[in-house]
């Protein structure tokens, strides 16, 4: 090979070599800026999501910074390890201090209700006649729970005297709030709930009588009927009268009942043969319908309560 041949061959070469260098450096070059502007929306979407934090963590503070201080009295007290008895006396504490802030009511009456406040009942009374009919029920509410027996009568398995004179105390007042005639009819609502547990057989003679003449009832209504057999004050007239409802009434108050001897088979323990013969009667004459949606579950529960009165 001359000369001339060589070096065309090492110019050849060299050029190839220079071209390869340009594009690695080119790759290189493309490989760093994709590499930084990953890095940088890295950095940016890091400093985005604090700034996001920061913003909700502000917002979180500057809402706690502006509830009023019942509210946060509120928060620290359910959030606190004090036991029930410690809760209590807080909230009527609370309750005390914002007698003529109506949120703050409704909001420490839904608090006490949760307790079964027994000794606040004093202080929750005089709300039962309270202007606003929400603070009413939720009066009626707490002081429903107040008449449940407290740990200590569970553990004893007997109610207490003094906790007794008490609750003769809450079923006098609802009573008397019940036979109020200028009573809401919401707030009434309420209290027909709670009667077979608080009125007078009186009371509660008055009202079925009452229900008898009419063509349909509440929710609360059908719950106050069914009680009421339950209890055994209920007689065959009275069953007699229910039967010549309309199919409406009727498969009210027998979900009622079915609902409530399921819940508690044992209800039914109160009841002579004679009543269970005939309440036993009055819902098989009253099964219910093939075409209803809910037929399985409600034929079900129907059998398990004339079951239970069979027994």
């Amino acid at each position: 090979m001359n000369k001339k041949n060589i070096f065309l061959v090492i110019l050849i070469f060299v050029i190839c070599a220079v071209i390869l260098w340009m594009y690695l450096k080119s790759t290189a070059d493309t490989t760093q800026s994709i590499s930084n502007q990953n890095n940088n929306t890295s950095t940016l979407k890091s400093n985005e999501d604090r700034a996001t934090s920061l913003s909700e963590n502000t917002a979180d503070m500057k809402l706690n910074t502006n509830l009023p201080v019942w509210a946060k009295k509120l928060l620290q007290l359910d959030q606190s390890a004090a036991n029930r008895e410690e809760k209590i006396h807080d909230l009527i504490q609370l309750l005390e201090q914002n007698q003529h802030d109506e949120n703050a009511i409704e909001e420490i009456l839904t608090q006490l209700t949760s307790l079964n406040p027994l000794e606040a009942t004093e202080q929750i009374l005089p709300f039962l006649t309270h202007q606003n009919p929400k603070i009413q029920s939720l009066a009626i509410g707490a002081l429903n729970n107040a008449m449940l027996l407290t740990d200590r009568e569970h553990e004893l398995k007997k109610s207490l005297p003094e906790n007794d004179l008490i609750r003769q105390k809450i079923s006098h007042a609802l009573e008397q709030r019940f036979q109020d005639p200028n009573l809401d009819p919401k707030v009434k609502q309420v209290l027909i709930s709670s009667l077979p547990h608080t009125a007078s057989v009186q009371t509660q003679h008055n009202l079925v009588q009452e229900l008898l003449q009419q063509n349909s009832i509440s929710p609360n209504e059908a719950q106050f009927l069914s009680q009421y057999l339950l209890n055994g004050q209920g007689n065959n007239t009275t069953l007699e009268q229910l039967a010549h409802k309309n199919p409406k009434m009727i498969e009210d108050i027998i979900a009622n009942l079915n609902n409530q001897i399921v819940d508690q088979p044992a209800i039914v323990e109160v009841l002579n043969n004679d009543q269970k013969k005939q309440l036993h009667n009055f819902i098989l004459q009253h099964p219910p319908s093939s075409k209803d949606e809910s037929y399985g579950y409600k034929n079900d529960i129907w059998r398990f309560s004339l079951n239970q009165l069979q027994q």
